[in-house]
């Protein structure tokens, strides 16, 4: 009997491929005329096992013996029989059983076929579409609609006839199956999509920035890029869709190494290249490919704004020309000309709106430093029809790939009177080549106050604001007009938000809000936290201390955190459930937030479509009290816009120097030095114990929420993270010494690396404990004799306990951030070793001599702290309580 399917299966290990086969045993179908070509580099004897028991079901073939996956998959390709082929690995499998049936009677008509591709992440046990596919069931033309792209291959059955002339080039390595797809489609433009039927993976999709393990592979970079600069220019045409996939491919290895996201595999010096590269490939992508479609939203995926015009920039590498056409900037190379057709919604992005005696302060930036330079337009505000001139500010503009600041935003503030404000308008205009266009108002942060939404207002005071997009109108309050407002903005969230049950009950929250603000006015609540799934650190210590002032304070924690019972048992009353309905309410009647962590309005519990409904309710003063000192250059998230900081408490006069810094755009007075909360409980009692304890790093983690325990990463093993600090509690020369000194190690994982616990080798000796399991700060540290780090805070409360610490920096694992405030070979609280030999000697000679503080460190110690008594908290309570009344 002839074969109707052909699956070829790539794998690398028999874990997932028996689900694999019975998906597609299970289906509906003859499975006479289903064919499977199993293929791995080195043969798996486990696998014979399981082809012995679907063999007797399905005919399978089994190819194994070469060092390049990619060539047995051509190998595979030449031998299969069937009509229709599909190329999926272990990690795929069909989620129901009539996927086959469907696909049979749609190639009765079609040639390429592809499903919906989703992705089960077993972390959190959630299922998301591949991004870049359609939305849509029905045949694609791809000439119409070159958007309309399915870039996953494993999602396609394809022709036989159509592919036998096509290889998979091996030299592309991974990036094969997308050059495959290339060579499918730039001779048929039409495949048919069937939305209904998925094939569901198990392996992260290149769009996945933080758990896709290609992007930690350095061919994947440059060398990528060359290669498909060489492959393009040997095309006689380059249709549009193909340069769709040609963007798609500079996305991914740009989008996965922005800001915080950079894993470091292009270094800083090696960005510009990299970047110039990108631009020889842009060279064949249309300028409405790579601005026009994100203008109109219809691509799947989205490559940033400022990124696409910075590629447009370096892709003409000339003198361009700038004028005004119908309200829309033009921008002239000599040979082609770029468009924004999105002009007349150039907008003023609003970042926060504070009232201070009688007057409204706008931080802002502007969407037209995506387009323009700097010296090429000018902004200027109208309040009530007269000219405001804005005030240039520098809070955090870097906008960074691969670690390397490529271009920045467009900074400014101004403020306006409205102490006799009766009806008031405020309007944005830019003047390019001395023509005015109008500037629309973009609200990017809750500290904005207004949303995005067009019936969205802030009531503050006796006065109302409201979004009118083009203009902000400032009204006199009313308690007739507040109630219209509220009933418009309720009904336009109704109307407009898909999840209709969600809005409707953030919509209760509101009324809650206005029922219950009788009762919380005036009580002064405050809030605090830590890391929410882990108590014990400034937050709880402010915390415990306002208790005994008697301050209306409360503290958030997750319910499954290992001190919520403990918490809860001490004072059920102000110990409250993180994301609760209590929680909700009380940030919002919050008087402050004396905060630890960056992004506070998740930790009040509102996700992205929450917050929408929290805007102009969320009013909170925010003052920062830290998790760790700020001598690192961390502006991008320690800048007074990010929270909407208004009083920032610091422990060293190097803080202080380093936060007065323009990227964090602080006043003198809106910093106090106090010392940290936490200080107060570190009252060293040493033991025999070496602790090391090294920060963590972004690259090397999976992106998350900063309050949600980090899952693990597979890629992890691979890091040098990993296999340094694997090493060293490994060494032998360490535990032996440690054994014969009496000494215990303990490896405490930060708790962003927690969830590696099981890729580390264990030993009989060494301890090695999550910060995110039920263990005490304080008491480890101070029982710790010998602290080993990096970068990490903690170093800083060893060094408050005047102890010996240890600085581990070998070159091949740089920090995550720039060092600020701190020098370490000047202003170190340790000696710093490069290499394994060094610190085990350093170690090994420390246990010997019994932990002695060198004199040397302990002045330096002396020099940085600006306190070292157990007052902090009560330092901290004054300082607020002197910003609250001056404030006044």
């Amino acid at each position: 009997m002839n074969k109707k399917f052909t699956f070829i299966i790539y794998t690398s290990e028999d874990n997932n491929l028996d689900r694999t086969l019975d998906s597609i045993s299970k289906q509906n179908y003859d499975l006479n005329r289903v064919e499977i070509i199993i293929v791995s580099e080195n043969k798996i004897d486990s696998l014979d096992k399981i082809i012995k028991y679907y063999e007797e079901k399905i005919d399978i073939k089994y190819l194994s013996g070469k060092n390049n996956y990619v060539d047995l998959i051509n190998d595979a390709k030449e031998l299969a029989n069937g009509e229709l082929i599909s190329f999926i690995d272990s990690n795929d499998y069909f989620d129901k059983n009539n996927v086959l049936n469907k696909i049979d009677k749609l190639s009765n008509s079609n040639k390429i076929i592809s499903i919906s591709s989703i992705y089960y992440d077993s972390d959190t046990e959630k299922y998301s579409r591949f991004k870049v596919q359609p939305i849509n069931s029905g045949l694609v033309n791809l000439n119409n609609t070159p958007y309309e792209l399915n870039l996953n291959l494993n999602s396609y059955f394809i022709s036989k006839d159509l592919i036998n002339s096509i290889k998979f080039d091996s030299s592309f390595y991974e990036e094969a199956k997308l050059l495959f797809i290339i060579e499918l489609l730039k001779n048929n433009s039409s495949y048919y999509y069937c939305y209904k039927s998925q094939i569901i993976t198990t392996k992260p999709y290149e769009t996945n920035t933080s758990k896709c393990a290609i992007q930690y592979n350095k061919w994947w970079y440059e060398e990528s890029i060359e290669k498909f600069i060489d492959y393009t220019s040997k095309l006689d045409s380059i249709p549009k869709y193909i340069q769709e996939i040609l963007l798609y491919i500079i996305y991914n290895k740009i989008n996965c190494n922005i800001y915080d996201r950079n894993k470091r595999i292009v270094a800083k010096d090696d960005a510009i290249k990299f970047l110039e590269l990108v631009a020889q490939l842009a060279k064949y992508i249309d300028n409405d490919v790579l601005l026009k479609y994100d203008v109109e939203q219809k691509r799947h995926f989205r490559l940033q704004r400022w990124i696409a015009y910075y590629i447009a920039k370096l892709k003409y590498n000339g003198k361009k020309n700038i004028y005004i056409d119908n309200n829309r900037v033009v921008i002239d190379y000599g040979k082609e000309k770029i468009i924004n057709e999105d002009t007349l919604y150039e907008t003023v992005n609003v970042f926060a709106i504070n009232y201070d005696d009688g007057k409204l302060v706008f931080d802002c930036t502007t969407s037209l430093k995506d387009v323009l330079d700097e010296d090429e337009f000018n902004i200027y505000i109208k309040y009530n029809n007269k000219k405001i001139e804005i005030n240039r500010s520098y809070f955090y503009p870097l906008l960074k790939a691969f670690g390397k600041t490529i271009t920045q935003s467009y900074c400014f503030n101004f403020s306006v009177d409205i102490s006799e404000c009766k009806n008031s308008k405020i309007e944005a205009f830019a003047v390019i080549n001395n023509k005015e266009i109008p500037l629309n108002f973009k609200y990017n942060k809750v500290s904005a106050r207004l949303n995005n939404s067009k019936k969205s207002f802030w009531h503050y005071k006796n006065f109302v604001l409201y979004n009118k997009q083009s203009y902000i109108q400032v009204k006199k309050a009313h308690l007739l007009n507040l109630m219209f407002s509220e009933i418009l903005f309720d009904l336009s969230k109704l109307k407009n938000v898909k999840n209709k049950k969600r809005a409707f009950v953030l919509i209760m929250l509101r009324m809650l809000y206005y029922i219950t603000k009788p009762f919380y006015k005036n009580k002064h609540i405050w809030l605090t936290w830590d890391k929410l799934y882990k108590a014990g650190d400034n937050g709880e210590y402010i915390y415990q201390y306002c208790l005994k002032q008697n301050r209306n304070i409360y503290y958030f924690v997750k319910s499954d955190s290992p001190d919520y019972d403990r918490l809860r048992k001490q004072n059920k009353k102000r110990c409250v459930r993180f994301n609760s309905l209590k929680a909700k309410l009380l940030s919002l009647h919050s008087e402050a937030i004396l905060d630890t962590h960056a992004n506070v309005i998740s930790y009040c519990g509102f996700d992205g479509m929450a917050r929408q409904f929290a805007s102009g309710l969320f009013n909170p003063d925010v003052i920062c009290i830290q998790h760790g000192l700020t001598v690192q250059k961390i502006a991008q998230y320690q800048n007074r816009l990010f929270d909407n900081i208004k009083y920032y408490c610091c422990a060293s006069q190097f803080e202080v120097d380093n936060i007065m810094s323009p990227l964090y755009d602080y006043k003198k007075e809106q910093i106090s030095l106090t010392g940290l909360a936490r200080y107060d409980g570190l009252k060293s009692k040493s033991e025999k114990i070496i602790l090391i304890t090294p920060t963590w790093r972004r690259d090397v983690v999976n992106s998350s929420v900063a309050y949600i325990k980090k899952k693990h990463n597979n890629n992890f093993k691979n890091s040098e993270y990993y296999r340094i600090y694997n090493s060293l509690i490994n060494n032998k020369e360490l535990i032996d010494c440690a054994k014969e000194n009496g000494y215990k190690i303990i490896y405490l994982l930060h708790p962003a690396m927690s969830g590696q616990l099981e890729d580390f080798t264990k030993n009989d000796f060494v301890e090695i404990v999550q910060a995110t399991s039920d263990i005490n700060y304080e008491d480890i540290l101070t029982r710790s004799a010998l602290m080993v780090t990096d970068y990490s805070g903690v170093q800083f409360d060893f060094a408050y306990q005047r102890k010996v610490l240890v600085y581990y920096h070998p070159d091949t694992l740089p920090p995550h951030y720039d060092a600020g405030g701190l020098d370490y070979e000047t202003m170190g609280f340790g000696p710093i070793c490069k290499n394994e030999e060094q610190i085990v000697k350093e170690l090994c000679t420390n246990m010997k001599n019994g932990c002695i503080i060198q004199d040397e460190y302990k002045k330096r110690s002396d020099k940085f702290f600006a306190f070292d008594d157990f007052d902090n908290c009560k330092r901290i309570l004054e300082a607020v309580d002197n910003y609250f009344s001056n404030k006044k």
